[in-house]
Parts: C-alpha cells; structure tokens; sequence
C-alpha cells in the first residue's frame, strides 16, 4: 500500500472537516460579510446627513479634548515655573533676614 492510496482512502474523523467543507465555511462568511458591507453601505448613503453629523461632532470633540489637555499641560507648567519662582524669591528674601542679623 502506498501512501497516496493511504491517503485517499482515508475517511475524515467524527468532527473533522474535509477541504470542501472549509471552502464552504468560507464562502458563507464572505457572503455575510458582503452583505454586512452593503447593508451598511446602504444605511450610509440613505443617512449621508446623519452620518455626516455624528462624523464631524466626533472630530470636533476629539479635537476639543486636544484643545483642552494642551491647555491643561500649559497651566500645569506656568504652575511650575510660577511655584519656582516663588520659592526662589522665598528662599532669596530668606537669606536678606539672616544676613541682616548676622
């Protein structure tokens, strides 16, 4: 016996799926996916306003947190620099009170 006779007179296993069964899982999930498509690509070009809508509120508002995480790094430094500064001019006013003693 050879082994393509082995091989071609194999029977699939309970629960084993044969070549032309794979080809036929996926010719069904790219019908539903095409469907999904046109389904949505429908829906889109009925909707084109609505959609349009939803689409520029959502880059408005993703640009909107930008704008506002920008403008909370700019206060948390000048918050920085001016808690700096401060402490410079405490620790500076510091040192005219001691040397004035001294």
């Amino acid at each position: 016996m050879s082994l393509f006779d082995f091989l071609n007179n194999r029977e699939p296993a309970a629960g084993e799926m044969t070549f032309i069964d794979h080809l036929e899982e996926l010719r069904w999930h790219i019908i539903r996916s095409v469907i999904a498509v046109l389904v949505a690509a429908i829906f889109i070009f009925i909707n084109s306003d609505f959609v349009a809508d939803v689409a520029a509120a959502v880059v408005v508002a993703a640009a909107l947190v930008i704008i506002d995480s920008a403008i909370v790094v700019v206060i948390d430094v000048v918050a920085v620099v001016v808690a700096v500064v401060v402490a410079e001019i405490g620790r500076a006013s510091c040192r005219e009170r001691v040397c004035q003693y001294v």
